[in-house]
């Protein structure tokens, strides 16, 4: 699977340039179609529209590298805490950097009036909750909208490395997994469709 041109051990060089296309997309995605009518051309509007979908590439991306890092470095359960301690020093610094700025600009943004309308400054309570990426599961929104692909990012770390030595060893648990992934990916909409009921 490792490419002639690798840049490193086990590192595959098509993962980088699917990356990058992910990447790309997203951008212009909301540098297109997100331009408050900047960019107004309907064919450019309706072949960028599709790299929302660069989020989602993201993901598959995601979840292909950590299976295929886990697979190379003989994962066992008693790994867990040192493949977290991975990805907590990967991700949390920038992350918790960012939620710092997006609190601090809220603030002077609310306290200086410069906004319109009302704008309330984040409580404790919603910072905590975006520090454990738990705002989906409570009455908060996210203080920026692209805080939501790290906490969906962080609960399949969390889950996939619990389940991952399991999975390899028994083609029951794959099934069971996988339609335990497909249930949680629609599970928003299912517990809208439930609350009309």
């Amino acid at each position: 699977m490792q490419s002639e041109h690798a840049g490193g051990k086990g590192k595959v060089d098509l993962i980088t340039k699917l990356r990058g296309v992910a990447a790309l997309s997203v951008f212009l995605f909301h540098l297109i179609c997100l331009s408050n009518g900047y960019i107004s051309n309907k064919l450019l509007n309706t072949v960028f529209f599709y790299g929302k979908y660069g989020v989602q590439f993201f993901f598959v991306i995601s979840g292909f590298v950590i299976t295929y890092s886990l697979i190379g470095g003989n994962y066992v359960i008693s790994d867990f805490f040192i493949f977290l301690k991975k990805r907590v020093i990967r991700i949390e610094p920038p992350y918790l950097i960012t939620l710092m700025l997006t609190v601090a600009f809220l603030y002077i943004r609310a306290r200086s009036g410069i906004a319109n309308g009302a704008v309330e400054v984040p409580g404790w309570r919603q910072i905590l909750l975006h520090i454990g990426y738990l705002v989906s599961f409570s009455n908060y929104q996210w203080l920026s909208i692209v805080f939501w692909t790290l906490a969906i990012e962080f609960q399949f770390y969390l889950s996939f490395s619990l389940l991952f030595t399991w999975f390899v060893k028994n083609q029951y648990a794959r099934w069971v997994i996988s339609l335990l992934f497909i249930l949680l990916y629609f599970l928003p909409v299912l517990l809208d469709v439930f609350q009309f009921l």
